[in-house]
C-alpha cells in the first residue's frame, strides 16, 4: 500500500494545481485551510507526511502543526524546525530576474 500525502493550502486553485501535477506520483488528498486539514487527518489519515501553507488565514500552517503535535498526530521526525523559521523570512525572487 502507496503511503498518503496531504497538502494543506487556503486556495483551491493551488490545491487543484498540485493534484494535475502529482497525482500519478502519489496517492494524495487536499484539505483547504487548517481546519479541513484537522477534518481530513481524523476522518481519512494517517498522513506519511502533511505540506501546508504556512499562511493561511483562519489557521496558519504553524498553528496546524502545533495543534497536530497536541494531538500526538505528528511523527517524531517531523520537520517543524524549518517551518517556524521559515515563515518570518521574505521570499527572495530568483536570480534570473524572473518573478
Amino acid at each position: 500500500m502507496q503511503e498518503k500525502v496531504l497538502f494543506v493550502d487556503d486556495e483551491p486553485a493551488v490545491l487543484q494545481g498540485y493534484q494535475r501535477l502529482l497525482r500519478n506520483e502519489f496517492q494524495m488528498d487536499t484539505a483547504v485551510g487548517g481546519k479541513g486539514a484537522l477534518i481530513a487527518i481524523e476522518t481519512t489519515g494517517p498522513y506519511a507526511v502533511v505540506i501546508s501553507d504556512m499562511r493561511m488565514p483562519e489557521m496558519t500552517g504553524v498553528e496546524l502543526f502545533q495543534e497536530l503535535q497536541r494531538a500526538g498526530l505528528l511523527p517524531v521526525n517531523t520537520d517543524t524546525v524549518t517551518a517556524l523559521a521559515c515563515t518570518s523570512l521574505p521570499i527572495p525572487l530568483p536570480a534570473t530576474g524572473g518573478v
